[in-house]
């Protein structure tokens, strides 16, 4: 395994663990070999309508926003969030927004890629 991956794959272990006063159960969805890590500094440019201010993405990941949080994880001294991790909370909190909708989801090319190359086990496995 790449060893700049396994650091990180640590830390957001860490992240997982539970917090006091925080509901139970929280699981982290950021999978380090698939999506794309941006310092926190840099996820506003990734918001899709509008740069918000930093304090708000900071607030996004500390409180959330119509009870959902920005998944981020820390490295060192440093907090990241990944592009696909800003999606998913758009997608969220636009679902608890009353009256809002957004169309599905499309996979991304690695989610697809991965799935294509799953098919292919599969039917290789079955000799096919």
């Amino acid at each position: 395994m790449n060893q700049h991956i396994e650091p990180i794959e640590a830390t957001v272990a860490e992240a997982n663990r539970e917090v006091p006063g925080q509901p139970t159960g929280r699981s982290m969805a950021i999978d380090l070999t698939t999506e794309t890590p941006i310092p926190i500094n840099q996820a506003p440019k990734h918001y899709p309508a509008g740069r918000p201010n930093i304090s708000t993405v900071y607030r996004h990941f500390t409180r959330g926003c119509r009870g959902v949080r920005l998944e981020t994880f820390v490295q060192g001294a440093r907090r990241y969030t990944t592009i696909e991790a800003i999606r998913r909370f758009v997608e969220r909190t636009t679902a608890n927004s009353p009256g809002a909708s957004l169309p599905p989801s499309r996979p991304t090319s690695r989610q697809r890629e991965r799935a294509i190359e799953q098919a292919e086990r599969e039917l290789e496995r079955d000799g096919i």
